[in-house]
């Protein structure tokens, strides 16, 4: 089995962190196939997302001297909008619209202040630097700025 199509590089990661990152999802680990495909892209980091189970796999990564870190667990929610009715707004003053480039200071402060006690996967790996994590997500939050 091949991983070669589920990882790729990540470019605003590996520049952030100054690592040959590579991201992507494993449905099945193959170590073997897994390890040739780090080696061959000469990856410093690989952020992959697997399976619930997929654990066993992923550790025997140690056999090549890697030691794979569980970052974190990915949980999915879904609710049927159809049947949904949502509660009424606590705050019912406030005004939503879609952010525009214009309010792209406004931005960096509002996460600046909502993600500075954030953990997340990237804080399991000690060797990240904590201000580029909240750099990351600053630079994530931008990418959703509208036009204007």
């Amino acid at each position: 089995m091949t991983t070669a199509a589920t990882l790729a590089f990540s470019a605003p990661d590996s520049s952030r962190f100054g690592l040959r990152v590579f991201r992507g999802t494993l449905p099945v680990v193959d170590a073997r196939g897994l390890f040739r495909e780090l080696i061959d892209n000469a990856v410093d980091l690989a952020i992959v997302r697997t399976a619930a189970g997929q654990g066993a796999p992923l550790a025997q990564l140690g056999r090549y001297g890697l030691h794979p870190l569980h970052a974190d667990t990915l949980v999915y929610y879904e609710v049927a909008l159809d049947r949904h009715e949502p509660k009424p707004l606590r705050n019912a003053v406030l005004d939503f619209r879609e952010a525009v480039t214009g309010d792209a200071d406004a931005l960096q402060t509002l996460v600046a202040g909502t993600f500075a006690d954030y953990t997340s996967h990237y804080h399991a790996n000690p060797i990240l630097d904590r201000d580029a994590i909240l750099a990351g997500y600053a630079e994530w939050a931008a990418g959703y700025l509208g036009g204007g």
